[in-house]
């Protein structure tokens, strides 16, 4: 139909006659779902309420029939007194007269009244004799002697339930001869008479489960059931109820005196089983009465019924909708066609919805709903044409217009926002009345908030408003007046703009128009721009000290003005000690941060420097223009003090900065920048070879040429080994010297040169301490070390490693975290590493040093003491920190067999440790007959040429003689 009236596609058009049967059926589905739900719910309340009486009845049962026993127990155990002879045998307490009395009455009262045991205690609670078959238990037979003991001081019968080897109802009676107590008679009989019973009377099934115990097991023949933690004691039916016992749950710790209930299927069979606690007086868990029954034909009627409604209430929804949408089918198809119809009118189709409609309009019969709006359609359909039409002749002159004006005022708006300028109209009395949109971006306001502003007060430099004022007021009283000016003015958000103002006057008849256009222009980029161009040519962007090329220039005005007054300067160069380190393992903010802070510290001086610049990374320098050799030395020794203070962020706090500092005196070194800047650097190097922290006067040497390239020359090996991975480990036993065997080994390192040959540690460890690179050794030996050991761990080889640290790592913020995290990695006992520092090191920082031992033995390692004894306060330092062992320096052992004196003090050093309560290492053992004295001493252990010498290999056969 859409097609054919040229009405537009519908698109995704869902008839409200489906909507209608949809939410019909959704709610007559609903109805019947919960009609179906409750009858559902109804029958299983039903079920498990007539279950529950069912469960009810046969627990009373069971319990009636378990009293019952108890009852003919007592019975029986009451008449066998009154037996010929029984009382008077029982009062004389003899064995073989109750023996010779109950002989004759034993079988008919086993096989007549159904007894399985008879036992007779004398007064005292002696068994004077007993008739039954059990297997007697030490468990068994003391609750006999309590419950017999029990009926002695209550004289009152007491009964129990003894499950060791089957469950039997015991019952204790006293035996009164003349009202005295004579004894005590035990009976016993079986529980499977209750369970035969139980079956007879109520034809269901039952059986006796007792907790399983390891300790106090059953016979052989109970059937035990593992998943339950029981055994089947007593069941009736046992072939087809066993396998159904095996898929009950375990329940726990259940309540001793509440039924437990499982439904469990098997082989298309549903199974009820109920649980009844059951107290024995021999087990700590509790005994279960099952009661099983079999629901297969009850649950089955269930699902039939539910089944039956629920393909009643299916059956009902279908009838529903057919009849509903039978009913609804004609009106919905005419209320269609009229909605399809009506749409045409926006179209203008007048006639063809007119015609449309009228040829569905019904002939006789009564009019509903749709018939109405078939009308109203036809008489809208009559009243838009008429409208129609006038409103076209009227948009005809209106177009023409609107096209006109539309054209202009485009035109000027799109003028005034696309211009990248500020673009404003004021009235007479300086107030804006126009703003285009790049005034409203650049200053913040909105367009309603900055008409009526009064331009001179917010658009000027605030000392410059009045002005402004008289400026505007001689432009507005010239007929074509022109002004310019440049102003900075504070924008909504704070910040400053530089805005150059164009004024117009413009011609204007009425009172109420604008009469000054201002045209600015943003020229704060160009002017931010020209000051930065003009910083960076002078000034280091991150510190803001000078830069190489401004400090140039003004250091040459001040060589020329000592050298024309006859007076002198000084100039200190330095860089920050393990820069690179710090910025390479802390990251560039951390670098970043400590040069800012030092520039900060140097603008601080005082006497404040004449320059003070950054020639490039960590290289900075400060000149004095009237200051003498003296005075430098004190600034320098000023500059690593406050230097010192300097705290950095996070992990690298307790880094102490220091730096090593050239002094160079000018003009007596140097007339140029040139030459000065060249004699500083060369006293800066002489200042690293002292060790951190140092300063070196300038002063012409002829060597130091030589020494500097072999500085240089070491300092690019050792990059170059770290970063190919050149160092080797070698491994030097240190021998027990009680045991003569190898107690751990040293780890030594080596420089595999690139033509094979080995570089010793002489050669390459003191250039690492200066230029800080030792801390990277020292994280290269930790790590390679570990991994060694690990390896040899999982060879089964037990092995300890002795590993040296720098005096540097004292203040190495990561050292600790690295130790951790290696041996997370490799799993290694830390018991197995040792790690060695030297006594200057120590005692150097021994702060410090104190902290990084307790640090590294609280995770499991130990630590040595390495060259003992060359400190002037090796017992003060030795007895405060927290060593295992102290190495004797080899320069007291070398000659040991010569020199009385190094013999002397070798004894002191031994007696010191040991009262101490360490151990001792001698260093430098090169032959036997320096062995037998150490050993004559007490020397622990012993190291050197004669025990073994360093190898890549680690031999576990070494044993000497």
């Amino acid at each position: 139909m859409n097609k054919s009236l040229g009405l537009p596609k519908t698109i995704g058009f869902f008839s409200l006659k489906w909507k209608v049967m949809l939410l019909l059926s959704l709610v007559l589905l609903i109805i019947n779902g919960s009609f179906t739900l409750l009858n559902y719910l109804n029958l299983q309340q039903q079920f498990e309420d007539s279950r529950r009486a069912f469960r009810l009845q046969h627990e009373q049962l069971l319990q009636g029939l378990l009293k019952q026993s108890t009852s003919r127990l007592q019975q029986l155990g009451s008449l066998i007194p009154d037996l010929p002879l029984m009382k008077e045998s029982l009062e004389s307490s003899r064995a073989n007269l109750v023996q010779d009395a109950f002989e004759s009455h034993w079988s008919s009262m086993q096989l007549d009244m159904g007894l399985d045991g008879v036992r007779f205690y004398s007064e005292a609670g002696e068994l004077l004799a007993n008739w039954d078959n059990f297997e007697d238990s030490p468990v068994s037979e003391r609750l006999r002697s309590e419950y017999v003991k029990q009926v002695h001081i209550k004289e009152k019968p007491v009964s129990y339930i003894d499950c060791l080897n089957g469950c039997i109802q015991n019952m204790v009676i006293p035996v009164l001869v003349k009202g005295k107590y004579v004894g005590a008679l035990f009976v016993s009989a079986s529980l499977a008479d209750v369970i035969l019973a139980f079956k007879q009377i109520s034809g269901s099934d039952v059986g006796l489960l007792v907790p399983y115990d390891q300790e106090k097991s059953l016979k052989s023949t109970y059937r035990a059931l593992p998943a339950l933690k029981s055994r089947v004691v007593a069941l009736s039916g046992a072939e087809n109820n066993l396998p159904i016992l095996d898929l009950l749950p375990f329940q726990g710790k259940a309540d001793q005196h509440q039924m437990t209930v499982n439904q469990l299927s098997l082989k298309d069979f549903n199974f009820e089983i109920a649980r009844i606690p059951l107290l024995v007086a021999n087990y700590p868990g509790q005994a279960n009465f099952v009661m099983i029954f079999d629901i297969t034909e009850s649950m089955a009627k269930i699902r039939n019924a539910n089944w039956k409604g629920f393909v009643a209430g299916l059956l009902g929804l279908l009838l529903s909708e057919i009849l509903l949408l039978a009913f609804l089918w004609l009106p919905m198809m005419r209320l269609r066609r009229t909605a399809q119809t009506i749409p045409m009118l926006g179209q203008g189709e007048f006639e063809l919805v007119r015609s449309s409609i009228r040829q569905h309009v019904r002939k006789s019969g009564h009019i509903d709903e749709i018939d109405l709006l078939d009308e109203t359609a036809v008489a809208l359909a009559d009243r838009l044409e008429s409208l129609n039409e006038e409103v076209a002749q009227r948009a005809d002159v209106l177009a023409k217009l609107v096209s006109e004006l539309s054209k202009e005022k485009d035109f000027v708006t799109g003028l005034l926002d696309t211009a990248q300028a500020i673009i404003i109209t004021q009235n007479r009395q300086g107030r804006i009345m126009m703003a285009n949109g790049y005034a409203q971006k650049i200053f913040g306001y909105t367009h309603s908030e900055i008409i009526g502003m009064d331009f001179a007060k917010h658009f000027s430099n605030e000392l410059e408003v009045e002005k402004r004022r008289i400026e505007f007021a001689q432009l507005i009283s010239q007929e074509d007046g022109h002004l310019s000016n440049e102003c900075r003015i504070l924008a909504r958000d704070g910040r400053l703009h530089n805005i150059i103002w164009s004024h117009s006057r413009l011609y204007s008849m009425n009172p109420d128009d604008p009469v000054v256009l201002s045209v600015g222009l943003d020229i704060t980029e160009l002017r931010q721009a020209e000051k930065q161009v003009s910083f960076l040519a002078d000034f280091d962007s991150l510190t803001g000290l000078m830069n190489r090329r401004r400090f140039d220039e003004e250091l040459r005005i001040i060589l020329d003005s000592v050298s024309a007054d006859g007076t002198s300067g000084a100039l200190l160069s330095f860089d920050v000690d393990e820069f690179k380190y710090v910025n390479d393992t802390g990251g560039h903010d951390v670098g970043d941060a400590l040069l800012k802070a030092v520039a900060t510290e140097l603008q601080s001086l005082t006497p404040k420097p004449a320059l003070t610049g950054r020639m490039g990374g960590d290289d900075f320098v400060v000149a004095f223009s009237q200051m003498d050799a003296a005075g430098a030395i004190q600034m320098a020794r000023k500059i690593n003090l406050q230097l010192g203070k300097i705290e950095l962020p996070g992990a690298w706090k307790s880094h102490k900065i220091t730096v090593c500092i050239g002094i160079v005196i000018f003009p007596q070194y140097g007339n140029t920048p040139q030459e000065v800047f060249t004699y500083s650097d060369l006293a800066m190097f002489q200042a690293k070879a002292k060790g951190r922290g140092n300063w070196h006067l300038y002063a012409p040497d002829t060597q130091l040429m030589e020494r500097i390239t072999k500085r240089v020359h070491w300092a690019e090996n050792i990059e170059k080994a770290l970063a190919e991975d050149r160092f080797e480990l070698f491994f030097q036993p240190i021998m027990s010297i009680a045991e003569k065997t190898v107690s751990h080994y040293e780890t030594l390192i080596r420089i595999r040169k690139r033509d094979g040959t080995l570089a010793m540690p002489g050669d390459f460890i003191g250039v690492a301490e200066e230029t800080g690179l030792i801390r990277s050794i020292d994280h290269m030996v930790l790590s390679k070390a570990i991994r060694k050991l690990a390896e040899l761990e999982k060879m089964n080889n037990s092995v300890m490693l002795s590993i040296n640290l720098s005096g540097r790592s004292f203040e190495d913020p990561i050292l600790v975290d690295l130790l951790k995290r290696e041996l997370e990695r490799y799993q290694v006992n830390p018991e197995n590493l040792i790690f060695e520092i030297t006594e200057t090191a120590a005692v150097e920082d021994f702060q410090a040093a104190r902290a990084l031992m307790q640090s590294i033995k609280e995770l499991g390692c130990t630590f040595a003491l390495d060259d003992f004894g060359i400190g002037f306060s090796s017992f003060h330092y030795v007895k405060q920190l927290p060593v295992d062992y102290v190495k004797i320096d080899g320069s007291f052992i070398r000659n040991l067999t010569q020199n009385p004196d190094d013999q002397v003090f070798v004894k002191v050093l031994v007696e010191a440790a040991r009262g101490f309560g360490k151990k001792t290492v001698a260093e430098f053992v090169e032959n036997a007959e320096i062995l037998a004295l150490l050993k004559g001493y007490g020397v622990d252990y012993a190291q050197g040429y004669y025990i073994g010498k360093p190898d890549k290999e680690i031999s576990f056969t070494a044993v000497f003689e």
